[in-house]
């Protein structure tokens, strides 16, 4: 079973959730301290997943630090002066057992599908609620098992999202691809077309630098982390579903769902919104 954090209610006066090196920290309680020299201040608890186990901990730091450096793994497996960066290298925080999807009952929602690095799908309401984020079923074939896309897995998830429209980053071959990615390119976008078409949904092709664009991102994807930091900001309560090393991907899938809800019915995303 996924374990979610558990989340008090957000204060105004509580920072943002933070993102260090992958690892999403959520802040849940603010307490008043004052120092050795009088000095007032107050001591933020955070929430966070232990690389090592996956399970929650939670850890203090000061709100007026210059520099966020807080205790990265829970007590059990704390360990002075290893990186964490090496534990998290190739690990995705997923279950065993592939997570099903959400099933909707009404339909209305768009869809968001990005199929780079793996690809993920977000689905998200005509209010911006963010309701499901998955990753893109993936299956191997061939004697070196290569990934491609599980389509009976796809038509599954759209089965039951039941999704009104859905945006997909445009994925055009490039002029530089050997043959065989430009081959598994266009057949993972035949693959996800044919789905959507049996489903009758319709698909809206769109540049990155528009929905970027249209979700407050730089166009280009030269920041790191820019995505999963406005997915956190706007989305804080699903936190964790950003994590590494999925976490970017996932991002960008629920930012473009949001970018065709704002071309489907309007409105846009402000800096108040993502506090």
């Amino acid at each position: 079973m996924t374990q979610t954090l558990d989340h008090q209610d957000n204060s105004d006066d509580l920072p943002n959730p933070r993102v260090l090196q992958d690892q999403v920290f959520v802040a849940v309680s603010a307490a008043p301290y004052t120092r050795k020299d009088g000095g007032e201040t107050q001591l933020v608890t955070w929430q966070s997943r232990c690389p090592t186990c996956n399970e929650t901990f939670e850890t203090v730091t000061p709100i007026t630090l210059a520099s966020f450096e807080p205790q990265r793994r829970c007590h059990a497996h704390r360990r002075p002066g290893l990186a964490v960066a090496r534990e998290w290298r190739g690990r995705r925080l997923i279950d065993a057992e592939p997570r099903r999807p959400v099933i909707c009952e009404a339909r209305g929602h768009v869809a968001g599908i990005i199929l780079a690095d793996g690809g993920a799908l977000a689905l998200v309401s005509t209010d911006h609620e963010l309701i499901d984020v998955l990753d893109v079923p993936l299956t191997g074939y061939g004697p070196r098992m290569r990934p491609h896309i599980d389509g009976a897995r796809l038509s599954a998830i759209f089965r039951a999202w039941q999704p009104a429209a859905a945006m997909m980053e445009v994925h055009e071959i490039r002029s530089n691809d050997t043959s065989l990615a430009a081959t598994s390119r266009g057949f993972a976008l035949g693959i996800v077309e044919g789905v959507s078409t049996a489903h009758q949904v319709p698909i809206c092709r769109s540049p990155t630098p528009i929905w970027r664009r249209l979700t407050g991102l730089p166009r280009s994807r030269c920041v790191r982390n820019a995505a999963r930091y406005a997915a956190v900001a706007t989305w804080p309560m699903r936190a964790e579903w950003f994590q590494h090393p999925a976490g970017e991907i996932r991002a960008e899938a629920a930012l473009i769902a949001l970018a065709g809800v704002m071309q489907s019915f309007g409105g846009h995303v402000s800096k108040e919104d993502r506090r």
